[in-house]
């Protein structure tokens, strides 16, 4: 039978899941003529995600509501002290508001494995790595098509300048490429801003499909193959080194490791050390032949830990780029952005946000390995590894995930699977 509010609530969910890759620095929301964007597709995300609630609150018990709003109010009361003694709390409302959601949301399908948004989130990335592969391929690589226009990106601004990144029908932008050591190799940026961050979109959604989707999905293989493709096509080293982590996890998380016990045994230092020289050359080559880009993430640890010294407690505003550029040198001066989302929380959150990411991030690992749930514990490690080494502090996606791991409940991979059937 056709069954409206579940086609509608699918539908809704689509449109959250969009609004999350595109506020996960796609290019778009760096383009300077397409701000009001992102505005709109603020006002956009709470009005869908308010109906999204109430079409879900009928299925809800008084308890579970009650519990939620008590929640809610724990959280405001922890956001407006914040508001107190932060110098941007216009910005700590507009999050806040986007947290109180997302809690509504996770809490009201917290009997699901898997928000069905991350599901969602998983298929519309699939798409959008199949799509940057024939670009990449037949475009970038082979120029064999060609981009029918260009489009201003700040995200790359020079001393302040938009650049031109080349455009194909707005499905696939060249945002970025090897340095010339490389002959100025092409790297699948997809719709993102730079190669880190289409990895990092490619990694989520992998995570996705591997620990939570791949045995019910008879598209499996093909999903994974296209987000692994998509991923290598990047030449992203924090990918790369995230490709090698996923596949130790899998190889220990084989039945057959117990089967073949003697010559996992002789080939495990093997793995070690292929794995250990693999991640020795890419981090070599990162700084060899990208130096002046590995020379300003790694100012960046430095720049943030001196602003959180002088602000430990509060830090120095969320997004207060202003004060922060303040501690960077003038060597940097053309490039002033930040790029990694643990120096940027503590540096402009402080202590006082920074516990916050970190108790969802605990809760994520140490329930898990309580009940012994490994896919949810490495699906947080290796999220905790991206939030590490990629900036997307105060991402939607990144919001969301963290709430639901607050929200996770203690049930083994096997009573998940019997909940899902």
């Amino acid at each position: 039978m056709f069954n409206i509010k579940k086609n509608v609530t699918n539908l809704l969910a689509y449109l959250i899941a969009a609004i999350f890759i595109y506020n996960c620095n796609s290019i778009w929301s760096t383009v300077p003529s397409l701000r009001r964007l992102i505005n709109i597709s603020y006002v956009i995300l709470i009005c869908i995600s308010f109906i999204y609630i109430l079409l879900s609150l009928n299925s809800q018990s008084r308890n579970n509501i009650l519990k939620l709003g008590e929640i809610t109010l724990g959280i405001l009361i922890y956001l407006l002290v914040y508001c107190l003694f932060t110098p941007t709390p216009d910005k700590v409302i507009r999050i806040g508001i986007v947290v109180i959601l997302f809690i509504w949301m996770v809490g009201i399908n917290n009997n699901k494995t898997v928000p069905p948004i991350l599901l969602k989130y998983k298929n519309l990335m699939v798409i959008i790595a199949g799509i940057s592969l024939i670009f990449w391929l037949f475009g970038s690589l082979l120029h064999l098509i060609f981009p029918n226009g260009y489009i201003l990106s700040n995200w790359s601004a020079f001393n302040g300048i938009a650049l031109p990144v080349p455009n194909y029908h707005n499905l696939y932008f060249e945002a970025q490429n090897m340095n010339s050591n490389f002959n100025n190799f092409p790297r699948n940026t997809a719709i993102f801003t730079e190669a880190p961050m289409s990895s990092l979109n490619f990694s989520l959604a992998l995570l996705i499909e591997i620990f939570f989707t791949s045995s019910l999905n008879k598209w499996s293989k093909l999903q994974k193959s296209i987000l692994i493709l998509a991923l290598i096509t990047t030449i992203s080293t924090t990918g790369y080194l995230f490709l090698i982590f996923i596949f130790c996890i899998r190889l220990f998380q084989s039945k057959k490791i117990d089967t073949h016990r003697n010559l996992i045994l002789i080939i495990l230092p093997i793995i070690v050390i292929i794995g250990s020289l693999l991640i020795i050359t890419l981090l070599n080559q990162k700084f060899n032949l990208d130096s002046g880009s590995s020379s300003i993430r790694l100012d960046d640890y430095k720049v943030g830990l001196a602003a959180w010294i002088d602000h430990p407690l509060f830090g120095i505003g969320i997004q207060n780029s202003n004060l922060l550029i303040q501690y960077m040198g003038n060597w940097r001066t053309f490039n002033t952005g930040f790029s990694n989302s643990l120096m940027d929380l503590l540096s402009g959150g402080g202590l006082y946000l920074t516990v916050g990411y970190f108790l969802c991030f605990g809760r994520g690992i140490f329930i898990n390995i309580h009940i012994k749930n490994w896919n949810k514990f490495w699906f947080t490690i290796l999220t905790l590894y991206l939030f590490i080494l990629i900036i997307f502090t105060y991402s939607y996606i990144l919001i969301f995930i963290l709430i639901w791991f607050a929200f996770l409940t203690p049930k083994s991979n096997y009573e998940e699977l019997q909940c899902i059937h």
